[in-house]
């Protein structure tokens, strides 16, 4: 199996200087604390924690606590705010940008809009945009690589952003193993990343800057290192539900 680090494979680095400020720890306002949004995901514990009855202990533990309290992104930098110009991408697409923001913001996973820094130390990464094979609609991307040596990317252990996935002499092995007339499937969840929320403790490490009003994400973004790993963890419980 191949080890893959999910770094979002964006090459192009956008014209802007980045400007960082160290500052405290990440707080919320004073009417997010006293009134706190319910984390944005379909999952229902509940029935999560029965399916995973005779999983793993140490796994459960993990995914029951990320689904009630949100999942860390295992930064391990300073907290700091941050400045950055959207990618080109973006940019020249704005209305695709407004499009996906808005849905996002509809469904609860993105906050905003803000005239302020919602967060005090709110790190406002890169936008851009990814084309999809269906031609006019494309993936956003919040790019947590840049700048390189600065960014939230740099700052998660390589140990928490790097997955093994199957390949295709897995399949084979699996084949060969089950014996003639076994059937495979192959499944895929919309939107995955989308469903598993983010500590609230992390919001702040999520900025965006769009159309000069601030926005922060509550769900793992497709640009950060971590959110691979995440995703296989829980992955690997929906298979062994299945």
């Amino acid at each position: 199996m191949g080890v893959i680090s999910n770094t979002n494979g964006l090459n192009a680095v956008p014209h802007t200087q980045h400007l960082n400020v160290v500052l405290q720890s990440p707080q919320l306002l004073p009417h997010a604390q006293s009134q706190p949004k319910p984390l944005p995901t379909p999952i229902r514990v509940n029935k999560l924690s029965v399916y995973l009855a005779n999983y793993p202990l140490t796994s459960k533990q993990y995914l029951i606590n990320g689904f009630l309290n949100g999942f860390s992104l295992d930064y391990v930098g300073r907290r700091a705010t941050a400045t950055s110009i959207n990618l080109l991408s973006a940019l020249q697409n704005p209305n695709a940008v407004n499009e996906k923001l808005n849905k996002e913001i509809n469904l609860g996973r993105i906050v905003g809009p803000f005239n302020t820094r919602p967060l005090p130390s709110l790190r406002i990464s890169p936008l851009g945009l990814i084309p999809k094979k269906t031609p006019g609609e494309y993936h956003l991307i919040h790019h947590l690589s840049f700048p390189f040596s600065k960014s939230v990317n740099f700052h998660i252990p390589k140990i928490v952003s790097s997955v093994h996935y199957a390949s295709i002499h897995d399949a084979v092995r699996l084949i060969r193993r089950t014996g003639r007339g076994c059937e495979l499937a192959k499944t895929d969840i919309k939107n995955t990343f989308r469903l598993i929320p983010v500590s609230p403790t992390d919001y702040d490490l999520l900025g965006m800057f769009w159309e000069n009003q601030f926005y922060y994400d509550r769900c793992l973004p497709m640009g950060c290192a971590s959110s691979c790993k995440i995703l296989e963890t829980f992955s690997s419980a929906l298979e062994w539900i299945a």
